[in-house]
């Protein structure tokens, strides 16, 4: 179906929430990524893939896209599940699984495959925070960030030493070298490669732990064999979709979607998490189920030009931390001593701000 709202924002827009005109919107042309009537006051820094069309966006994907090949992701995997067994070994018997596990690992994972240093983790995490608390309470800080994380990446360039065969930032730093792309180009790549290819790892990390944890024997069933972690992912995606709406398009024509008339110049969305939903596409939708046949029928990386970079690097973090977290902690449960999850506000974003859990049985201050 395509319904009409009212945005948190005040601005009216359209939204799909069915699972194939989903599919259908977001591989549309008559829908552009470009904002209507821009009037250029945008910081360069939030003008980057996810914001522009092909041939532009075809362009600057060109230069990243060998980096998150299935093939070249899996050679990470040594890497993260080293990532991963550190971090574990360093829990206590209560943590907030968020913070002390999912946006740590998702975080280091994007660090390696970037070239950034990990010591710099942290910094990457307070902007991308800062830029959630942006949207709801403050949208001046937006140009703040941005000039903060433009003065670390200069810097970072400027000692960054150019190689076509190193990592993702060293590789683009010899695309600038040859002049092939700018700097400010560079710079709006990395600082969106920082942001999506984390947060959307770690809010699947934990709310897919949280989904298992609430339906217990699934949880068992994935601590009994980790194998099932990579089947879970695929059901996880569908059911907690850690994206709940596409980035807006907007409609270069007036176009007639399902019997409505989107007109000329005004925005659309698709619902990801709706559409994931889809009892059309899935039976008995609101029920997990990690043994579902078709789950990865979901639409939970988007869909058409702008299918999500990051899946295949998404898909092996939440494999690794699934599998790994269910083997070494398979008591895990809620702490009920410090009340139920913390979910972030968000309206394209679903993640989990805090999740307590008590990791071992014998835990003394457990009541």
């Amino acid at each position: 179906m395509v319904r009409r709202t009212k945005l948190p924002s005040g601005a009216c827009a359209w939204v799909v929430d069915d699972c194939q005109l989903a599919r259908k919107a977001l591989n549309d042309p008559r829908f552009s990524k470009r904002r209507p009537r821009d009037d250029g006051s945008t910081h360069f820094l939030y003008r980057h893939m996810l914001t522009l069309d092909p041939p532009e966006h075809t362009r600057l994907r060109s230069f990243v896209s060998p980096f998150f090949l299935p093939g070249r992701i899996r050679q990470l995997r040594p890497q993260i599940q080293s990532d991963c067994d550190a971090l574990l070994d360093g829990l206590g018997s209560r943590v907030n699984f968020v913070a002390a596990f999912a946006r740590p690992l998702a975080l280091c994972s994007i660090c390696r495959l970037t070239g950034i240093p990990c010591e710099d983790a942290p910094r990457i995490d307070s902007w991308a925070q800062r830029l959630v608390q942006a949207d709801f309470e403050d949208s001046s800080q937006f140009p703040v960030i941005a000039g903060e994380v433009c003065a670390y990446l200069d810097e970072l360039l400027d000692r960054a030493r150019p190689s076509p065969d190193g990592p993702l930032f060293a590789h683009l730093a010899d695309v600038v070298a040859r002049g092939e792309l700018d700097r400010q180009e560079m710079f709006s790549m990395t600082f969106l490669l920082l942001n999506a290819g984390f947060e959307t790892s770690a809010n699947l990390v934990a709310a897919g732990v949280l989904s298992l944890l609430e339906r217990r024997p699934q949880w068992e069933a994935v601590c009994a064999d980790p194998a099932v972690a990579a089947l879970a992912v695929e059901e996880l995606l569908r059911f907690e979709s850690p994206l709940q709406m596409s980035t807006p398009r907007y409609a270069l024509e007036d176009v007639i979607l399902d019997g409505q008339t989107i007109g000329a110049g005004e925005m659309i969305f698709a619902a990801l998490g709706a559409a994931n939903r889809d009892a059309a596409q899935f039976t008995d939708p609101d029920r997990l189920d990690i043994t579902r046949e078709n789950a990865c029928r979901h639409v939970a990386f988007g869909h058409g030009a702008h299918f999500c970079l990051g899946a295949p690097l998404a898909r092996l973090e939440a494999e690794i931390a699934i599998s790994s977290f269910a083997r070494a902690f398979p008591e895990a449960r809620y702490d009920n001593a410090m009340g139920p999850p913390l979910w972030d506000r968000g309206f394209v974003l679903r993640g989990l701000a805090a999740l307590h859990l008590v990791l071992r049985d014998n835990d003394p201050y457990d009541r």
